[in-house]
């Protein structure tokens, strides 16, 4: 990965070659004055120390003419090469540079360690508002932005990030693309989430994308690339004000009761699983919504056909329907024990 990916990654390389510069004048040294002089090691060593931190101890033996020599030469090119390799590493050190590349390292194994997590591809407005959410639904994820300063809002944030370019495989990789559930990609242009969608695909075929649509037109490219579902938030927007002047009941009770977060209620998902009483029987057949103090079935969606519809008092419940419900967190909770009852 290139050092603009990460910054957290441009101080501690940066190090290393500061530090083994100064190693390499610490052998030249020590060498030279254990053949020039026939020095033991250390006194070499020593001798080496003293002269690029000029202390000013003196010599540890007299030095002959070809010591002296090399001790101007050692001196002129080495102590004030020696001086600002020491200022740099007090400089790398002091500006947090360190501290941001261990930080990296830890995030990087979290990371590593993650299974069935989803991507978020930017950390725009719709990438931020995903993050949110996704952190409120205790859902696992990681974050991959290439602005340094969006970066830095989600580390301080507490997310997962990986810095850089989404279309690039080794950023992908990075953030466990090939062991990911989903990828939701919000870049900024239909080329870009173009090509993230056909890179992920290549890289992970059972992989759930859902991509952002900038232009109309672009739907129809972006599944073809690969995406299972593409978002158009203009299309969605220019629906949505439409709707607020011609059915603004209908807005306000979504406002009221599914989007604002201070509401009591919120509207989920849940599969039926063949242990449920109510498989294979008609809805007013079943004790669900008694059971659950009167949860409110909007739609069953059959597995089968991807069909979906609105429930009536004869549909049939099976296994494995897709059920989309509203009602407040008891009610949530009460239809996840009766789901899971015997």
């Amino acid at each position: 990965m290139s050092a603009r990916h990460s910054p957290h990654s441009h101080g501690y390389p940066r190090l290393l070659v500061l530090v083994l510069i100064l190693l390499l004048l610490l052998i030249s040294g020590t060498t030279g004055y254990m053949l020039l002089e026939g020095w033991s090691l250390l006194d070499s060593l020593y001798m080496s120390v003293i002269v690029l931190t000029t202390v000013g101890l003196g010599e540890v033996h007299p030095l002959g003419i070809a010591g002296e020599r090399f001790t101007i030469i050692y001196v002129v090119a080495g102590v004030g090469t020696a001086a600002f390799i020491l200022s740099s590493v007090t400089a790398v050190i002091t500006s947090g540079s360190i501290r941001d590349f261990m930080r990296g390292r830890k995030m990087d194994n979290q990371i590593s360690n993650l299974k069935g997590h989803y991507v978020i591809c930017g950390y725009g407005g719709i990438g931020a508002e995903l993050a949110r959410t996704f952190s409120e639904s205790h859902h696992q994820f990681v974050i991959i932005e290439r602005d340094p300063v969006r970066c830095e809002e989600a580390r301080e944030a507490g997310l997962l990030v990986v810095e850089g370019d989404a279309t690039h495989e080794d950023i992908l990789l990075r953030s466990g693309i090939e062991r990911a559930e989903g990828l939701l990609t919000t870049l900024d242009s239909d080329a870009d989430n173009l090509y993230a969608v056909l890179t992920v695909r290549g890289m992970n075929p059972a992989i759930h994308i859902i991509t952002k649509g900038v232009e109309p037109h672009s739907e129809k490219k972006l599944l073809q690339a690969g995406a299972d579902k593409v978002v158009s938030p203009s299309l969605i927007g220019g629906r949505r004000m439409a709707a607020m002047v011609l059915q603004p009941a209908v807005t306000d009770f979504l406002d009221t009761f599914v989007s604002s977060g201070e509401t009591k209620f919120r509207m989920v998902e849940a599969a039926i699983p063949p242990q449920a009483p109510c498989v294979d029987k008609k809805l007013h057949d079943t004790d669900l919504r008694a059971q659950t103090n009167g949860i409110l079935i909007m739609s069953v969606k059959k597995p089968a056909s991807g069909t979906l519809v609105v429930p009536t008092a004869d549909t049939l419940l099976e296994a494995g329907d897709q059920l989309v419900l509203l009602g407040t967190d008891e009610q949530i909770i009460s239809l996840r024990k009766y789901l899971g009852s015997k």
